[in-house]
């Protein structure tokens, strides 16, 4: 059991004391099957990621991009408001002060709100942005690192379109982009290092397909890679594809916003998603959470050579300390460097049969 579990399990009285048998709590990013499988009441457990609601078939899931969207389909689930809510911390602040202002706009007066996390996770940053949107707030546990908080938020509005973070993205021989982002979407605000170095790869060396090819854009975001593509080959049939609702949310907006139309998928990894490619290109992630994490490039490699077309093209970018090159170059039976820029690599290759 995950240390942020175990305080729960021994907070349990605290969290269930007032709750009777038709009350119901509300799980938020805990996705902890040995706690949630023995938890006394009814529960529900509300994430935006896909891998997280696909593990937590022990419960009523739900896999949204807002909170707020969450919180009206489990009330008219279970016919009432959630006696209680717990929040495991996001690893960034604006993520979570994004949730508390979802969640104190759709919470009830008094209803019991917890916060946990792991210090290494923001638990402490949590608290304090937990202190500016809530009447009362108290510490009610602290170990291993952990610690457990209950408050009860103020009740306020929210606008999703003001927590928007917009930026222009420039491409070459074509109109800018108009991008936005949310709280929880990588590179909030911004372009991120790896993908500028990846985009100015594409400008300099096209991929090698027709103007009218499948593309898949793995862990899409909010869909800057695809989006630049589809700004200066309109032709292109692109389906953007990442575990994040609320990425894929932005996805979905900016595409509009351009005046694009793709096809955005949420999934966790190529397993459960359909069709064979030309090309597949990719920024990479390699953490989960605080963690790093390997596995989920290892198996877009892996799988990424089954789902491209033959004669079909891989572009990826990575840090350059990462060990893709040789991953790819083990499936692939071969890998070229591309760039070699900012700390990034840029690396190719080809399903030759």
């Amino acid at each position: 059991m995950q240390a942020s579990a175990q305080i729960i399990e021994r907070n349990l009285d605290d969290i269930t004391s007032a709750l009777n048998r038709d009350s119901w709590v509300w799980f938020i990013d805990i996705a902890d099957a040995s706690l949630l499988a023995q938890w006394p009441t009814q529960h529900a457990f509300w994430t935006d990621h896909a891998g997280a609601a696909e593990a937590a078939t022990h419960t009523h899931a739900l896999c949204t991009a807002l909170g707020i969207e969450a919180y009206e389909q489990l009330v008219q689930h279970f016919r009432q408001p959630p006696a209680a809510v717990v929040l495991k911390v996001p690893k960034s602040r604006s993520r979570t002060d994004f949730l508390l202002a979802q969640l104190a706009h759709c919470l009830p007066e008094n209803t019991a709100f917890y916060l946990v996390g792991h210090k290494k996770e923001g638990i402490e940053g949590g608290a304090k942005l937990l202190k500016q949107r809530a009447s009362t707030v108290d510490k009610r546990d602290s170990a291993r690192h952990c610690q457990l908080w209950r408050a009860e938020l103020a009740p306020q509005a929210f606008d999703p379109e003001a927590w928007l973070q917009p930026f222009e993205l420039p491409v070459p021989e074509a109109a800018p982009l108009q991008l936005a982002t949310l709280p929880g979407v990588f590179s909030l605000g911004k372009l991120d290092r790896g993908t500028r170095v990846l985009l100015d790869n594409l400008h300099s060396t096209p991929l090698s397909i027709k103007k009218d090819a499948p593309l898949l854009d793995f862990a899409a975001g909010a869909g800057p890679i695809a989006l630049w593509l589809k700004r200066r080959y309109a032709d292109l049939n692109i389906t953007l594809v990442d575990v994040s609702a609320i990425a894929l949310f932005c996805a979905w907006m900016n595409a509009q916003v351009n005046d694009m139309e793709v096809v955005c998928q949420q999934a966790d990894g190529l397993q459960g998603v359909d069709g064979e490619w030309q090309a597949i290109v990719s920024n990479p992630p390699f953490h989960t959470g605080v963690e790093t994490d390997y596995r989920i490039a290892e198996q877009f490699i892996q799988t990424s050579w089954q789902r491209l077309k033959r004669g079909g093209e891989l572009r990826l970018v990575a840090n350059g300390h990462l060990p893709y090159a040789e991953w790819i170059e083990a499936q692939f039976g071969q890998c070229e460097r591309l760039a070699n820029e900012d700390g990034f690599h840029v690396y190719r290759a080809f399903k030759r049969t």
